[in-house]
């Protein structure tokens, strides 16, 4: 319960950010990047949407949570592969577990960083950096 509170929290934190970017760009008459905007909006929601989507409560109050706390360290979660079902396995933690064993990594890398969560035959969690595959565990 803790975890989602602070993840509405967060969610209600960014919507407020949100919405004063949005006031910044019509103040200053740059009606043109309002829609830059919130297409970036609207992707990022996505994103965390398809968490819910695609895992049980637990799993993607998680994912939600490593996905700010990656965005910290300037890195990304993303999901590929097979997005059609609903998976009820309890990927959270081992997820979890996967990115704080990498977290000084994560933390002091300055290129390109992802944590990649692969749905297919043999479900895994790859980090890639500098689009090379660093580590990588089945889920």
């Amino acid at each position: 319960m803790e975890r989602a509170i602070k993840i509405i929290r967060r969610e209600r934190h960014e919507f407020l950010n949100y919405l004063q970017i949005l006031r910044g760009f019509f103040q200053l008459g740059k009606y043109d990047k309002v829609l830059e905007y919130i297409d970036r909006i609207s992707r990022n929601i996505q994103e965390r949407q398809e968490f819910f989507r695609l895992f049980n409560p637990e799993t993607a109050l998680i994912l939600t949570e490593l996905y700010y706390l990656l965005e910290s360290v300037e890195a990304t979660l993303t999901i590929s592969g097979d997005k059609r079902g609903q998976y009820n396995k309890d990927f959270g933690p081992v997820v979890e577990r996967f990115v704080l064993e990498n977290w000084e990594l994560l933390k002091t890398f300055n290129g390109k960083k992802e944590v990649k969560i692969i749905l297919d035959h043999f479900p895994r969690i790859e980090l890639i950096v500098n689009d090379q595959k660093s580590q990588e565990q089945l889920l």
